[in-house]
């Protein structure tokens, strides 16, 4: 083996051995983009990094990968010694992602470029203040995959990491945890040992170069600037830092913004009068959504004068996961989670203590979820605590902010419990008599249901329903990329499914659909269950499988539900369900699955307005107790 590569392979092995210690799995690899030309990302082998990191595979022809934007240049003009530092300016490509498909690899001794198949749907940067990664999106078990260990990511480094992703046809059964907390964004260090007596006077010191101070947490701006790095000033959604004397970090934000880190030392009960602790990281959910997610922003370190001071916490990750079917056994090994946790800081001591980290985000894209009651799950992406002081006042560190859970159908309840808690600030002394501030808003504020995310292809609807004593299967699609579609057919079981029709895709980005009509229904299965599935193959000849869908004609729920004007100017309207089948829900998207209006518990026959939206085509799903219906419908104003 040449030196150069045996060095960068034994590296590799050095990297994943650590990552590995704690017996989780890592199933991604991860590379950093320097440069983007057309469809091909040149890879970047700076900064003291590989350029690819993986345990299952690397970065091949005909795979899939997703694209991410960790970080972005968005702090615009917020950057004088003031307590705007570290606003968001505007949020430019920061937390966008999609999926494509690998066309050509280039390697040396290292990953050098990467090409795709087509343009991107997003616009990606990759200045000195971005940071874009591209990561494997591997494809478990054949169709059904049952896990046999627990799984997380490699931890974020700067450059790559952080992020959980895989995708499965058919079931997947989880028997075990899927873990990503505290392996976000990276926590501010401590401050020097540094005293040189009583001082309260660095609440209006916002950033710093000296070590005296402690380090802002990490967040989604990328720093490059080393008169940044310290100081009370949040960093985006990362933690301040805690000023002189022994004052506490400020929590990392996510969906939530993080706390405020504790006072400070003046000697008194009360510690400082106007508190010298780092601020916390501001709230995103401005910007959040399926489509646009964010790590958890970092906690800001603790001041110190006695060695004890605390590192501010790590951030939780991503977790994107894709299947048909979720589900738990009947017997599970262990306790069963999804979780994007930020870090709770240990205890200082007689020092300012670290803030804690900001949760991160997961994505749950499934079309059935089936949990046992033997083996229930719980999904969580909550914010961790900041450290406590247990000595005299002085200052806790800032609680972190919530993150985010999406999932693509109604949230699920049974045998299922979700939170998106914030974490609560650290004792400024060992009464408690004072604390540092949580992570701001309501707790459970974070978590969203009936989100279409980017991860391919997306199945928007797939549908049966009666037409003329025919079945009508109707289905549509985003971020198309596929060879052919094929619709089989199964009556009385799903077993034995066989074709009856193949489609060509149009491949389009933005929603595409489509629609097949069976006539011998009626004819020759009256009576009788008949099952629809759509098989999907990919370029390369793979293939996926959608969801089973079933009719009978006997037992069809035979209703006149109305969707008008169909072209429409500004507003319409929805009649027709009839008895207790009554709409639950409305939720109306856009060409990209993207979700512009949501309606709980709709009076009939109101008007639905989408004046301010612009003329084309749009997706209304209306949800009733027993069923879910499909319209499309087009603006024509």
């Amino acid at each position: 083996m040449k030196p150069i590569l045996k060095i960068y392979f034994l590296t590799i092995l050095f990297l994943l051995s650590a990552q590995l210690a704690v017996s989780q799995t890592i199933i991604n690899g991860y590379a950093k983009v320097s440069s983007i030309a057309g469809n091909v990302f040149t890879i970047s082998t700076t900064a003291g990094h590989q350029s690819e990191v993986a345990v299952t595979g690397t970065f091949n022809v005909g795979e899939k990968i997703i694209i991410m934007q960790m970080q972005d240049d968005i702090i615009g003009a917020n950057t004088n010694n003031d307590v705007n530092f570290g606003n968001l300016g505007s949020i430019q490509s920061a937390g966008l992602y999609e999926v494509a498909t690998i066309t050509a690899v280039s390697r040396g001794a290292n990953l050098n470029s990467v090409t795709i198949s087509g343009a991107t749907l997003n616009t990606y940067n990759t200045t000195a203040n971005s940071s874009l990664q591209i990561i494997t999106y591997p494809k478990l078990g054949s169709p059904d995959f049952t896990t046999t260990s627990d799984m997380t990511c490699f931890i974020w480094n700067g450059n790559i990491g952080g992020v959980l992703v895989f995708f499965v046809d058919g079931i997947l059964t989880l028997q075990h945890r899927l873990s990503v907390n505290e392996r976000g964004f990276r926590g501010g260090v401590r401050s020097a040992n540094f005293y040189v007596g009583i001082d309260c006077t660095g609440n209006t010191r916002y950033i710093s170069s000296s070590t005296n101070d402690a380090a802002k947490g990490e967040g989604i701006y990328k720093n490059t600037d080393t008169n940044f790095e310290r100081s009370r000033g949040k960093m985006i959604s990362g933690g301040g830092g805690g000023n002189i004397v022994n004052a506490g970090g400020g929590g990392g934000g996510n969906f939530s913004s993080g706390g405020a880190g504790g006072v400070g030392w003046n000697s008194t009960a009360t510690g400082c009068p106007i508190s010298v602790g780092g601020l916390g990281g501001i709230s995103l959910s401005g910007s959040i959504s399926v489509g646009r997610i964010f790590m958890g922003g970092a906690g800001g370190g603790g001041q110190q004068n006695d060695n004890v001071g605390t590192t501010g916490g790590e951030g939780g990750g991503i977790i994107l996961l894709k299947a048909n079917e979720l589900r738990t056994g009947a017997t599970c090994a262990s306790a069963i989670s999804i979780t994007a946790n930020g870090e709770t800081v240990p205890a200082s001591g007689n020092d300012g203590g670290g803030g804690a980290g900001a949760a991160g985000s997961i994505v749950i894209q499934v079309d059935a979820w089936n949990i046992s009651a033997t083996c229930p799950i719980e999904i969580n992406a909550n914010g961790g605590n900041g450290s406590s002081v247990n000595a005299s006042t002085h200052g806790g560190g800032g609680g972190g902010g919530q993150g985010a859970v999406f999932y693509s159908i109604a949230r699920p309840s049974t045998n299922t419990t979700t939170s998106t808690n914030n974490g609560a600030g650290g004792c400024n002394n060992s009464t408690c008599s004072s604390q540092a501030a949580g992570g701001g808003g309501p707790n459970n504020g974070g978590i969203f249901d009936n989100a279409v995310s980017p991860l391919p292809v997306t199945l928007i609807y797939w549908n049966a329903s009666l037409k003329n004593q025919a079945v009508v299967l109707d289905w549509a699609t985003i971020n198309e990329e596929v060879k052919l579609y094929e619709v089989e057919k199964s009556v009385e079981n799903i077993a034995n499914f066989v074709k009856i029709a193949q489609v060509l895709p149009k491949n389009q980005v933005n929603m595409t659909n489509y629609q097949v009509i069976d006539k011998d229904f009626k004819e020759n299965f009256n009576g009788k269950t008949t099952y629809y599935r759509l098989k999907i193959i990919e370029n390369n000849g793979t293939f996926n499988y959608s969801k089973v869908i079933s009719i009978n004609f006997n037992n069809l729920v035979i209703n006149d539900l109305q969707v008008y004007p169909n072209p429409f100017e500004s507003e319409f309207y929805i009649k027709g369900i009839i008895g207790n089948n009554e709409i639950e829900k409305i939720v109306i998207s856009d060409m990209y699955g993207r979700i512009i209006l949501e309606i709980i518990k709709p009076i009939e026959n109101m008007p639905i307005s989408l004046q301010s939206y612009p003329k084309g085509t749009y997706l209304v799903v209306i949800q009733t107790i027993k069923e879910v219906f499909y319209k499309k419908i087009s603006k024509i104003n």
